[in-house]
């Protein structure tokens, strides 16, 4: 009996050992996975930003140097607050081109995704940017709604007075739009 009990011993040692070694190996695979998509992402996103900067030197290529970082923004992992910057970008060179549309909501996004990272003051400024275009396309109430989310983010605690400050003075840009959407 001794005998019997020892080797189920040493066979259930031994499965128990087989079935660690499979499910670490497995664990680590999947890491590796998970690694080689992060890599995968992070230079896809890299390599699209490069792409957009070569380009920004052309006027010519604005409108692609645009698309090329809103790429980019989709392509960067959600903890990547450089997403903020692809769209504000993109936004700005949208609005160059006259894309004012584009422009718009990648302001727009820009600000949404500032907002994710507690980039109050990024936020504002895409909102004011994304006010001054849709003013601009003929859009006063959606003007004055991206206007009061600047001007509310500019009463954060999160900001110093300076910021308060220079959001503000642009806030008074967004103003007259305010006026006639109320009408």
């Amino acid at each position: 009996m001794r005998v019997a009990r020892s080797t189920r011993s040493r066979t259930g040692s031994l499965l128990v050992g087989s079935l660690a070694a499979i499910a670490l190996a497995s664990t680590a695979a999947a890491g590796q996975q998970v690694m080689s998509a992060t890599i995968d992402e992070t230079s896809a996103a890299t390599r699209l930003h490069e792409q957009a900067m070569a380009l920004r030197e052309q006027p010519s290529q604005w409108r692609i140097a645009a698309r090329l970082l809103q790429d980019a923004a989709l392509a960067r992992l959600p903890v990547d607050a450089r997403r903020v910057d692809d769209l504000s970008l993109a936004g700005a060179l949208f609005y160059r081109v006259k894309d004012m549309r584009h422009a718009e909501e990648a302001f727009d996004a820009a600000a949404a995704a500032a907002l994710e990272f507690g980039q109050v003051a990024n936020a504002a400024r895409s909102y004011l940017n994304a006010a001054i275009v849709a003013k601009a396309r003929g859009r006063p109430v959606e003007a004055a709604e991206f206007g009061h989310k600047a001007e509310r983010l500019a009463q954060s605690p999160h900001l110093t007075v300076a910021e308060c400050d220079r959001i503000s003075g642009r806030i008074v840009w967004v103003k007259p739009a305010t006026r006639y959407a109320s009408r």
